[in-house]
């Protein structure tokens, strides 16, 4: 919902996705990626601020192609 949005913006989520868990998802790693975005949500809820050590860049191309094989390892 929109209760966290202010706190949570898609362009932080889009963060955490890209710096927390796609290098796990990479690696065939889904629960430690699952693991270290739930962390990093958890640190910013606490009012910790996020590494801003990596940039935004990214191939959409490969995020999809990690979030169907992702889908697909669930599916089985």
């Amino acid at each position: 919902g929109y209760g966290i949005e202010g706190v949570l913006p898609d362009a932080l989520c889009k963060r955490i996705q890209m710096q927390y868990m796609l290098p796990h998802f990479r690696n065939d790693d889904y629960d430690s990626g699952m693991v270290s975005g739930i962390l990093a949500i958890q640190s910013v809820l606490n009012g910790s601020e996020l590494d801003a050590g990596v940039t935004d860049d990214y191939e959409e191309d490969e995020i999809r192609l990690v979030r169907i094989k992702f889908i697909s390892e669930m599916a089985n």
